[in-house]
């Protein structure tokens, strides 16, 4: 039996054939490692595109909240802007401009932000805010909703405390509000000579005045990331 074994090693080493089934095992290896390596390259694609994929939606998602929330803004801005002219004559004395009746409804108008960052809250809750490659923008993205929120939402809390501290138990106390909530105009003449009712209302004005430039700039900031938002969607397709 041995002999017969002896006799084949001996025909492989005569035919060079170890050597060869040696290179045929090397290649068939490398061919392995090369389709692994593909195969990972393939599946790290797969991934960091569906990762991207992932990512344009979410911003797309930030870029229409973004433009539903500069409305609200617009629509806040405008309401602060009429308040303060409305005021603004009542003080100055002016009183042919307005109709003194109507003047609770502006005092007691107050600036309300609520937060409209869902998409942005879902990106970082994920951890996939992480991955926007662009990294100015995402300096942008959470500087407008972290810090720029904090101001809204400060000014809120200042009007709102403010309102109700102090405007609604004056009026309640002095300016005899009717359920559609008008008073009566001669009401407002004797108040405003008699009380602190002038007072009251300059520095609602003063309050409106400083939500209003802080709304100024936000709807800028806002306006500047839905430009830098849809370039970046440009540059991703």
């Amino acid at each position: 039996m041995i002999p017969f074994f002896r006799k084949i090693r001996k025909t492989l080493a005569d035919d060079n054939k170890p050597l060869k089934y040696l290179r045929y095992a090397i290649g068939e290896i490398v061919l392995v490692v090369i389709g692994i390596l593909i195969a990972l390259s393939i599946n790290n694609w797969n991934e960091q595109r569906k990762n991207q994929d992932d990512v344009h939606l979410s911003l797309f998602q930030i870029l229409n909240d973004l433009k539903q929330e500069e409305l609200l803004l617009q629509k806040h801005n405008l309401s602060e802007k009429k308040s303060i002219d409305y005021l603004t004559n009542v003080s100055k004395g002016n009183y042919n401009a307005v109709h003194l009746d109507s003047l609770l409804i502006y005092l007691d108008l107050y600036f309300s932000f609520f937060k409209n960052n869902n998409a942005y809250s879902g990106l970082k809750e994920t951890g996939k805010f992480s991955t926007i490659n662009n990294t100015l923008l995402k300096a942008k993205i959470s500087s407008y909703y972290e810090e720029g929120y904090e101001t809204l939402i400060a000014d809120t809390q200042w009007a709102e405390t403010y309102t109700n501290n102090q405007v609604v138990p004056y009026v309640i106390a002095n300016l005899e509000p009717e359920s559609n909530y008008l008073t009566r105009g001669e009401l407002v003449l004797n108040k405003i000579k008699t009380t602190n009712l002038k007072y009251i209302i300059n520095y609602q004005i003063g309050l409106k005045k400083s939500v209003g430039v802080h709304l100024e700039s936000a709807i800028q900031n806002n306006n500047k990331l839905i430009t830098q938002i849809e370039t970046e969607l440009k540059k991703s397709k």
